[in-house]
């Protein structure tokens, strides 16, 4: 599976590769693997395309929802890949791959936050900011011990009480203007 990490605080990530079987005894599907080679090399948009015939194939299966949403995330299409790492955290999916997507869905609701934040859109930056920290919760409580989400779990509180704060000076202003 491909797993993403934070870069630097707020939002830039890189993937880093980790293939392996969804499940012990079980082997990995043609689809995925060739999915997974191609986000290895950047190429996302064929990734994607290799990760949506193995959903047709195997529609249950937690890791291919997993690896869609980080080909979609590459493709900058967040709302999109959020289902997908949601997805990939339901129903029987092991902790590991309910801990990877939990994760990466917090990844992707800081960069929504990020975006909104850019646009002074103080509202929709706090409400993703709230959806991560409770995704890095779900990640460590899934998968324990997991620095990562801890580290991206302080970095999104820590940017939640910045953009708050914003929110305030900025209600304020407007009171005092009206």
């Amino acid at each position: 599976m491909i797993r993403s990490v934070i870069a630097f605080a707020f939002v830039a990530f890189a993937c880093v590769p980790h293939a392996k079987a969804w499940e012990p005894f079980r082997s990995e599907s043609s689809q995925v693997k060739r999915g997974n080679e191609l986000l290895q090399k950047g190429q996302s948009k064929e990734a994607l395309e290799a990760y949506d015939e193995a959903a047709r194939k195997l529609p249950n299966e937690p890791g291919v929802q997993l690896n869609r949403g980080l080909a979609l995330m590459k493709e900058g299409k967040l709302a999109p890949a959020r289902e997908a790492f949601r997805n990939a955290s339901q129903g029987s999916a092991p902790p590991q791959i309910r801990g990877e997507a939990l994760y990466d869905m917090g990844l992707a609701f800081m960069q929504e936050a990020e975006v909104a934040a850019k646009g002074e859109q103080l509202d929709a930056a706090q409400k993703s900011l709230r959806e991560a920290v409770d995704a890095f919760k779900g990640s460590l409580r899934a998968k324990p011990g997991n620095r990562d989400a801890g580290w991206n779990l302080e970095l999104a509180r820590r940017r939640l009480v910045e953009i708050d704060k914003k929110k305030e000076e900025q209600d304020k202003k407007k009171d005092e203007e009206a």
